[in-house]
């Protein structure tokens, strides 16, 4: 036989895909159509296809603006209610009553309230119900349910703050059903009238085990109640006797961060009595959560804390200072800078980065001087770091010349990250100094804070110093302010890297030591220029061969264009192997990441090719040409796939050539992966290459 249900609900499925799927009634409904859906639903028993509950959703949405559609629809949904409708159905029925239904559902619902079978759902569709009706039944119901369903029902109540129930909640807290205790006891909580306040209080007094938990429980969010309606004597008269010693720790601490949460000056008294206690975790929540309470009383009474407190707790008191307004906070903090406990002097530093001024930054400079351990030199650098305090800069550079070299370096650098370019030239002095890590530390701030006016000092640096790693630093500081000169927009600020080329030059004209003329040379290739090119081409050809090298070296990393011709001279001619594999390399550079002309970058590219002595060599200079647009640099990798030494460079190198050059040069595409389809052995590549001769053919048929 055939199932009827089954039959029932193909219909429904096949009558409501109609409305969804027709563009006319995607987005829109007359009253009968409305009528017929939801009549025709009353089969519905959770079919796979979601067109069914879709279509419900979709028409409670669009009638949600219109009254009359929308008495149209609670209507008819509760006749399905009524009707003998599946279970499911009344039960997706009753989710949609919940967003629209009126007084005139209530009626209906309250029968569904008391069975069994149709009580959870009844309860869903008259939670949130606004009317005062809904709320009646849902209190006439309490003494005719289940217990299942009474939980439900007292849970709705406490939700909806029915204050008329309360009688009914505080007889049932001698419920034998602990659940249903539990729910009357938190719903009478959330209430919160006098009565059951009362009621919990006295319950609690005698309850113990599980009651005793969920009656204290709904105490607190009696106490809630209180401090939301502005009773906060109340609130706190609860949150008081919850913090007894008596009480668990739980407990304990769920009073205390209540009470302090009001935010009211009653609760100072339980943060006093926090900060006193011997648990930590209370005194450590006491202290946290300070910040809630304003005034000057509460800081002071913080300060007052810090002086018999354990250094734990210390550490904590300043901290919540640190989060604290007012002039009594900079002073308490200063006084637990000086303390004899690591930890409290560490809290105490972060908090005056925060809070301090420029007094502060003198005394974290000094605290550098009193042999700190790596972690509060570590802590003291990061204060000074970040200070914003007026004056801080000033300060950290007056403290340079009343410190030790060791220190100097650290306040070097510390100056050099908050970026305050007023010291640079006052680092110019320092420079010289006899201890090689604070001449460094500022050249290094130097190279980050300095100018193109500064630049003829630090080429003094370059040439006089007798420290080889300090004339090094002094080298990098000028590229660093080249460069960064370089990178700027204004015409005057570009004239200064020429400039900079140009001073080099003229210095390297007066230089007789291979050192100095190999330091100073190395800064031509941040401030490149025609004269700076040709120094460098003519030093690739001194007689010494320090300069030799240097000027090789130089060359390999030069930006411009125009050094490509050059290092490929160098390649060609030199008979120097390490020279010739930094010319190519260099030439290749430039190729890859210059404005040279595909045409300039192939013709660059078969010349290194026919002097490349090494496979190493034709390798450098296929992975070039494969980023070479051009027919040429296809022909080239093409022939290189016969020498089996580079065949897999040459193939990869073809077949990226193949895919640029397909719009362009079709012909010489599909040439390039034809050739790699016919070779077996590059089996990987043939999807790649199949790939250029579809996209070929495809075009060609557009055409």
């Amino acid at each position: 036989m055939i199932n009827t249900n089954s039959i029932k609900c193909a219909l429904v499925i096949v009558i409501l895909g109609v409305f969804v799927t027709s563009p006319a009634l995607a987005q829109s409904f007359t009253a009968d159509q409305i009528k017929d859906v939801i009549k025709q639903f009353g089969a519905y028993d959770y079919a796979g296809d979601p067109t069914p509950t879709n279509t419900i959703e979709n028409i409670v949405r669009f009638i949600q603006d219109k009254p009359q559609l929308r008495a149209v629809t609670e209507r008819q949904m509760i006749a399905l209610l009524e009707s003998d409708a599946t279970i499911r159905a009344k039960q997706f029925v009753c989710h949609q009553l919940w967003i629209i239904a009126t007084d005139k559902s209530v009626a209906v619902l309250e029968k569904m309230l008391l069975e069994i079978d149709t009580a959870e759902m009844a309860c869903y569709a008259l939670r949130t119900h606004p009317s005062d009706a809904a709320t009646r039944v849902l209190r006439e119901a309490l003494s005719r349910v289940d217990d299942q369903t009474k939980i439900r029902i007292l849970n709705s109540l406490g939700d909806r703050k029915d204050t008329a129930c309360v009688g009914q909640l505080i007889d049932l807290l001698e419920s034998e059903n602990a659940d249903v205790a539990e729910a009357a006891a938190i719903s009478l909580g959330t209430i919160g009238t006098e009565k059951g306040v009362d009621a919990i209080e006295k319950a609690r007094a005698t309850a113990s085990g599980k009651m005793h938990v969920i009656l204290t429980r709904a105490w607190l969010r009696c106490a809630e109640y209180y401090a939301q309606n502005n009773r906060m004597r109340d609130a706190l008269a609860i949150y008081e006797t919850l913090f007894d010693e008596s009480e668990s720790l739980p407990v304990r601490r769920s009073a205390l961060v209540s009470a302090l949460n009001t935010g009211h000056t009653y609760a100072v008294k339980l943060m006093i009595a926090a900060i006193e206690q011997d648990d930590p975790m209370l005194r450590a929540a006491g202290i946290a959560n300070s910040s809630l309470l304003k005034g000057p009383e509460v800081t002071r009474k913080l300060i007052s804390a810090i002086e018999t407190a354990e250094s734990n707790t210390q550490v904590l008191l300043v901290e919540a200072l640190g989060r604290r307004d007012g002039p009594l906070v900079k002073d308490a903090v200063t006084a637990a800078a000086g303390s004899k406990e690591v930890d409290v002097r560490i809290a105490a530093y972060d908090v005056l980065a925060h809070v301090g001024d420029a007094s502060s930054a003198a005394l974290l400079c000094n605290a550098l001087n009193q042999n700190p351990t790596r972690r509060q030199v570590d802590t003291i650098l990061a204060c000074l770091r970040r200070m914003s305090a007026d004056g801080a800069d000033r300060v950290i550079v007056e403290a340079l010349n009343r410190t030790d070299a060791p220190v100097k370096s650290l306040l070097i650098r510390v100056i050099s990250d908050r970026r305050y370019r007023p010291a640079a030239e006052m680092l110019y002095g320092y420079t010289g100094d006899k201890n090689p890590a604070v001449a460094k530390a500022a050249l290094r701030a130097i190279g980050s804070l300095g100018n193109y006016q500064g630049v003829p000092n630090l080429i003094d640096v370059v040439l006089e110093s007798p420290n080889e790693t300090v004339a090094e630093e002094a080298v990098r500081a000028i590229i660093a302010i080249t460069r960064r000169g370089e990178r700027r927009a204004t015409r005057d600020e570009r004239r200064e890297t020429r400039d900079v080329g140009e001073l080099i030059l003229g210095r390297l004209e007066k230089v007789d030591s291979a050192a100095g003329r190999c330091s100073l040379m190395r800064v031509l290739a941040a401030a490149p220029g025609e004269d700076s090119l040709k120094w460098l081409q003519a030093a690739s050809k001194d007689r010494n061969a320090r300069v030799r090298d240097c000027a090789v070296r130089t060359l390999a990393d030069y930006p411009e264009a125009t050094a490509a011709r050059i290092l490929l001279d160098i390649f060609e001619t030199t008979q120097n192997k390490a020279h010739r594999i930094l010319a190519l390399r260099g030439c290749i550079r430039l190729c890859k990441t210059t404005d040279i002309s595909a045409e300039k970058a192939v013709k660059l590219c078969r010349q290194a090719m026919q002097e490349a002595a090494t496979v190493p060599e034709e390798k450098l200079i296929l992975s070039a040409l494969a980023e070479v647009v051009h027919p040429e640099a296809l022909q080239i990798t093409l022939d290189a796939m016969e020498r089996p030494a580079v065949k897999t460079e040459a193939s990869l190198a073809v077949i990226a050539l193949a895919e640029k050059v397909a719009a362009t040069d079709p012909a010489a595409a599909s040439a390039g992966a034809e050739k790699i389809l016919g070779d077996s052995t590059l089996s990987e590549l043939h999807p790649r290459a199949r790939q250029v001769i579809d996209a070929i053919k495809k075009a060609a048929l557009l055409r």
